[in-house]
């Protein structure tokens, strides 16, 4: 949630959901593949896709509220 929330204020190129959800989606997708690759090497995190759709979804809710207290 703090990713869709901060980063339209850091950067105005994201400022519409799509870009936000965009990079979440990359984002979070990129550290599941790096946990997956460094498992063979005695990493023992566990690698999962719901915690790349509950990253997504938790950036949409951050830029959601974001988008709520903006208009108001």
């Amino acid at each position: 949630m703090p990713l869709g929330f901060l980063l339209p204020f850091v950067d105005a190129r994201f400022r519409s959901l799509k870009r936000v959800l965009l990079l979440a989606l990359c984002m979070s997708l990129t550290i599941e593949t790096l946990q997956f690759g460094l498992r063979f090497v005695g990493n023992p995190r566990a690698t999962d896709i719901d915690d790349v759709l509950l990253n997504t979804f938790g950036a949409c809710l951050g830029y959601l509220i974001y988008r709520g207290l903006k208009l108001r």
